[in-house]
């Protein structure tokens, strides 16, 4: 048994997420990930042994800021010789940002490859999913402040969040016919945030879709709106009881605060306040939904 495992010592359960820094375990964790793919890329994209490749002038331009004649010194470098001397020092001692703009560059490269599969064929992976996958567990369990979104690029940790509790709530209001109300309203809401930003608007139209599912499994109490359907929700016992206040919380809150009232209530709903509010309200709406779908009852 390993000396932490038999002292009982446990890693903290939160740290502070390093956004502009990178520490030495998470460098040397993403060196040996770095390390599986980067040659492979400049060898499967090279077609002559001294060719200079396109992620090798990427990364020049990019990473070291350096004109490209410069880049002609190293031009006899393998690929595994170019990473030794230049890329594996930005990775353990560079700076965090040309870290990930590697990481990136790396990946936009691979992606646009004839021969993919042969590039991960040293770690048997063959779809690049499965390397964004591995990265992201290694950014996650050193306490990045970043992540791969499935195109490769990096963001913050918290818009992954984000992104993957919209898109789980608008598979599961999809999925059945009897939330497309739901879904057109969540649908709304999204591109009141993108399109012509209305953050009012978008958080009108969460609350909304919000209610049409509280209504669907309330149906007696249609013509007595929300607080009735709550009522009648929290006497069939079928949802727990923090969820059901989480909901009616919510719903109380944007009375409250005006928020689906005329603009002089509140003249100002910031974009941050209506993407906050969206977020929370998209993971009510998906727990709800799998909840009832378990078929699961608090007793």
């Amino acid at each position: 048994m390993a000396f932490k495992s038999r002292m009982q010592i446990d890693p903290p359960v939160y740290r502070i997420p390093q956004v502009n820094s990178i520490d030495s375990k998470l460098r040397s964790n993403l060196e040996r990930k770095i390390y599986l793919i980067y040659p492979q890329v400049e060898k499967v994209s090279q077609s002559s042994p001294n060719e200079i490749t396109p992620l090798r002038i990427s990364v020049w331009e990019n990473v070291f800021d350096k004109p490209y004649d410069e880049l002609f010194d190293y031009d006899e470098y393998s690929p595994e010789e170019f990473y030794i001397a230049k890329i594996q020092p930005i990775i353990l001692h560079g700076s965090y940002d040309n870290v990930y703009e590697l990481i990136e560059l790396t990946l936009s490269t691979s992606k646009k490859l004839e021969y993919f599969d042969e590039i991960f064929s040293e770690e048997e992976i063959s779809r690049s999913d499965s390397y964004i996958q591995k990265i992201n567990i290694i950014l996650d369990k050193y306490w990045s402040g970043y992540r791969l979104n499935k195109n490769g690029e990096v963001i913050p940790a918290s818009s992954l969040f984000e992104q993957e509790t919209i898109e789980w709530a608008l598979l599961l209001t999809q999925e059945k016919d009897f939330l497309e109300d739901t879904h057109n309203e969540l649908k709304r809401a999204l591109s009141f945030l993108v399109e012509d930003p209305q953050p009012r608007s978008a958080v009108e139209s969460a609350i909304t879709a919000m209610e049409h599912l509280v209504l669907h499994y309330a149906p007696t109490s249609k013509q007595g709106g929300f607080d009735k359907a709550i009522a009648e929700i929290r006497k069939k016992s079928i949802f727990p009881s923090a969820l059901i206040k989480a909901l009616h919380w919510y719903w109380q809150y944007s009375n409250a605060k005006h928020i689906r009232h005329a603009n002089k209530f509140q003249p100002h709903v910031s974009i941050w306040e209506a993407r906050r509010d969206v977020i929370v309200l998209c993971a009510l709406i998906a727990y709800t939904i799998e909840f009832k779908e378990l078929g699961m009852h608090e007793h």
